[in-house]
């Protein structure tokens, strides 16, 4: 296990310091981080793996995140590495190493990011993203897509 463990983290941090010196898709040059950069959970690494993993909807999808870490602060973010809330999947592929208090938990906050990616792959086909997100009855609050709408609009302006 501990050696499992150590080569994830070599692996995301290869990973890490080659695609933040080039990103093919984007077709950008980007300055080299550290490890403890590259691993550390800010807006601007949410932003850059929600890219690299091509995540549809970002603004949307950065709302979620918002709305289910209490921007990146909260329990199930900081222990379980999850900041989409994801629960453990019964059928699709997962990034998730198993599930703790109900929910998701992942080796690292990107690998969270993966999963979504997988999990939007899966499920999305087209059409309005908001109407598909209560289609799939993705929270339990009522409230979540008028929340999330209002967050995604505040979020496009500060981040």
């Amino acid at each position: 296990m501990k050696r499992m463990k150590k080569m994830l983290i070599l692996f995301v941090v290869l990973m890490c310091l080659w695609f933040r010196a080039y990103c093919p898709a984007h077709k950008q040059l980007y300055i080299l981080k550290t490890k403890e950069e590259c691993l550390q959970l800010t807006w601007s690494n949410v932003d850059w793996w929600l890219k690299y993993y091509q995540v549809e909807f970002i603004p949307i999808v950065k709302a979620q995140i918002w709305l289910e870490t209490g921007n990146l602060s909260s329990k199930y973010c900081r222990e379980n590495n999850n900041l989409l809330g994801m629960k453990l999947p019964k059928r699709r592929q997962s990034t998730a190493i198993g599930r703790l208090d109900g929910m998701a938990y992942y080796s690292t906050w990107i690998h969270s990011i993966e999963d979504y990616s997988i999990w939007q792959k899966y499920f999305y086909k087209e059409g309005d993203y908001y109407k598909f997100l209560y289609g799939k009855g993705y929270a339990e609050d009522p409230y979540y897509i008028w929340k999330l709408k209002k967050l995604e609009k505040n979020i496009k302006i500060r981040l």
